[in-house]
């Protein structure tokens, strides 16, 4: 039983795995090297496969959750990342034998910043067929080019309720992720959770998205390029986050918009009968979109890092219009650039934020208003 519980959920980080080899010797239990003396250990320290394959193998019938991490590397202490190029050789082949013994006993699988194992081979993706019962496949810092074609075999997990592939914001590449999602992903009649974060090429959402009756959660964040105009037609969500996409509100008259903005944000009303919670954080939002006091069931509410959005009215109405908002975040809006005090609109801002959270504060549960201490 205590093995059973040990062994359930497997994580192998190839960059702690490395680190704690160089760190062996007792006399650095309690003392760290000196450069020289680590430069030298890592040097002469590498990740056998073989042992990485016994060790899985030893468990199979145990592990139900399987966790890859920083085969490509890893951020060390000091802020300076290091490559485990030709420090490991553990190759895709060496998944794809793992995948095929964990088989239909595995339920979970995620992928951290190994890239090494997903770019040198497109058929990686093929694999995960071989584990029918997979209800969670999560791929974490991507930073190469996805081909949709290569994915569609992930059609293949009926039971499969949350996907993640998110790109890494901090590597500085363009072409990398997704241009499109592959048709064939309609046939995920489980899926309840779609999150693809950081896919420039991603061009629109697919209309066939409305047609996953189980879908409650979309997150298509840090997409440069994508048409958000079918998001409207996505009724069944109760979890939306558009984080990081330069959009803004929908003009009235001649209102001048944020220069930086790209795009606009379409009415959301058509989503209110089930949404709950709303990330727009980090945008480019000068006010508070129209449709917010139409969506009666909103719980959270998130609109951290606009820099330029002014709250220039009471948000008494807005509020009252939500009887189930718990937490919303106004943290980072505002920022006046070099000013040593708050102007008169940037004080009307956080009056009127302040304001709300004592409305919030006579209700009965709990709630938060996250707001700049500053």
């Amino acid at each position: 039983m205590a093995q059973h519980m040990l062994w359930k959920r497997l994580v192998i980080d190839f960059g702690h795995e490395l680190v704690t080899a160089i760190h062996t010797p007792l006399v650095w239990s309690n003392q760290r090297p000196s450069t020289e003396e680590f430069q030298m250990a890592y040097a002469n320290t590498s990740l056998s496969a073989t042992k990485i394959i016994e060790f899985i193998k030893a468990r199979k019938e145990i592990i139900t959750s399987l966790n890859l991490c920083n085969s490509d590397g890893f951020w060390a202490d000091d802020g300076e990342y290091l490559s485990l190029n030709n420090k490991h050789n553990f190759f895709p082949s060496h998944l794809g034998y793992i995948l095929g013994q964990l088989g239909p006993r595995l339920t979970e699988l995620r992928l951290h910043n190994c890239n090494d194992l997903i770019n040198s081979d497109q058929g990686l993706w093929s694999l995960v067929a071989l584990c029918p019962n997979l209800q969670l496949l999560a791929v974490e810092g991507l930073n190469c080019r996805v081909l949709a074609t290569s994915l569609a075999d992930i059609s293949k997990l009926p039971k499969l309720n949350s996907l993640a592939l998110t790109c890494d914001e901090g590597s500085g590449q363009w072409i990398v992720g997704l241009d499109t999602m592959p048709q064939a992903w309609s046939q995920l009649s489980a899926l309840t959770s779609l999150e693809l974060r950081g896919h420039h090429l991603l061009d629109a959402l697919p209309t066939w998205l409305k047609d996953m009756p189980q879908l409650r959660k979309l997150d298509v964040s840090c997409n440069a390029n994508v048409n958000l105009a079918n998001v409207t037609l996505l009724t069944q969500l109760e979890v939306l986050a558009l984080q990081k996409l330069d959009l803004t509100q929908q003009p009235v008259g001649d209102e001048t918009l944020s220069q930086h903005a790209k795009r606009i944000l379409p009415n959301l009303e058509p989503l209110a009968k089930n949404l709950k919670a709303l990330s727009l954080a980090r945008n480019r939002f000068t006010r508070l979109p129209d449709f917010l006091p139409k969506m009666a069931n909103m719980e959270v509410l998130d609109f951290s890092g606009n820099k330029e959005l002014q709250v220039l009215a009471p948000l008494t109405p807005m509020i009252s219009a939500m009887p189930r908002i718990c937490v919303m975040d106004f943290r980072e809006v505002h920022k006046e650039k070099g000013a040593s005090y708050w102007s008169d609109a940037k004080c009307t801002t956080m009056k009127f934020v302040a304001a709300g959270a004592k409305v919030l504060k006579r209700r009965k549960y709990a709630y938060r208003v996250l707001i700049d201490r500053d």
